[in-house]
């Protein structure tokens, strides 16, 4: 029996495949823009590119879509997009290493990298004004500082997110709040949107989301009363990981798809252009996470 999860996955790989003819590549001999005859699009694949997404699946699979795409287009190779929902079936599929390529949030990254030893490849580059942070948000008006949060329900997204659980928790227990032992609820409700929805239908006093988020979810109307009370320092971004059995099996074609991937007119599925990412820049990520 198709359990309801299994069913998820199989119909969002209808979609992906409605999305982009990516997701089962035929062609036969994609030319090489690099300079050189045309490469074969068997010879290397296909490379496997994988993410995960508990709210926008379509969004999701749009992405990696528009980024495979790209990549046949530029290297002559094909790709397949798998774009799963369950985090624990993700996981998984990173510690079996089935995938080449992986789209990674901050905490991901680090126990990825922990279990499978992924190789960081590129990010987002976060000279935007949605610099990615942690933020505390809420629409009671006496809750205008950390303190005011004691003995009030507050919303996180799950205990997976950097931004919308991990950080602003490590804030507030550094200002000495224990949100599990001060805050009158303490409750995961599984999405950045989720959480900005019940704060201001008032289920929740407060709530941990971030910057991007606010801006997509609260109404310019709404913000004098939906205030952002704290924020964090800037954290990582999320980051492009190579598998490490693919840079083993092929070294040369991960150092192909880094390239691409940073080149200046990559089409990457994001709404920011990539930058390189290293390891080290997730060291706060996992003095946190400890």
């Amino acid at each position: 029996m198709i359990t309801r999860a299994r069913a998820a996955i199989i119909a969002l790989a209808v979609v992906a495949a409605g999305l982009s003819a990516c997701w089962h590549s035929a062609n036969p001999g994609a030319p090489n823009t690099q300079g050189g005859s045309p490469v074969p699009a068997t010879e290397f694949g296909p490379v496997i590119v994988m993410a995960a997404s508990s709210l926008d699946l379509r969004g999701m699979a749009r992405s990696l879509a528009t980024r495979a795409a790209y990549l046949e287009e530029r290297l002559g190779i094909r790709v397949r997009i798998r774009v799963l929902a369950d985090p624990q079936i993700f996981h998984a599929r990173v510690r079996e290493d089935a995938y080449d390529l992986v789209d990674l949030a901050p905490f991901d990254y680090v126990r990825a990298r922990q279990e499978a030893g992924v190789e960081p490849v590129a990010g987002q580059d976060r000279s935007d004004s949605f610099a990615y942070r942690g933020l505390i948000v809420s629409a009671t008006p006496q809750i205008r500082a950390l303190q005011d949060l004691r003995g009030r329900r507050v919303a996180y997204v799950d205990l997976h997110s950097a931004s919308g659980y991990l950080y602003p928790l490590a804030m507030c227990l550094d200002a000495g709040i224990d949100p599990f032992r001060d805050f009158a609820s303490f409750t995961g409700v599984g999405s950045h949107a989720n959480v900005l929805i019940h704060i201001m239908e008032g289920r929740y006093d407060a709530g941990f989301t971030y910057p991007q988020a606010y801006a997509d979810h609260v109404p310019a109307a709404e913000r004098t009363r939906v205030r952002i009370i704290a924020e964090t320092p800037l954290l990582p971004n999320w980051c492009v990981a190579l598998s490490r059995s693919f840079v083993a099996r092929d070294s040369a074609l991960a150092e192909r798809i880094r390239t691409a991937l940073l080149a200046p007119d990559a089409r990457t599925g994001s709404s920011l252009p990539f930058r390189a990412v290293s390891d080290t820049e997730f060291a706060a990520v996992r003095r946190v996470a400890a």
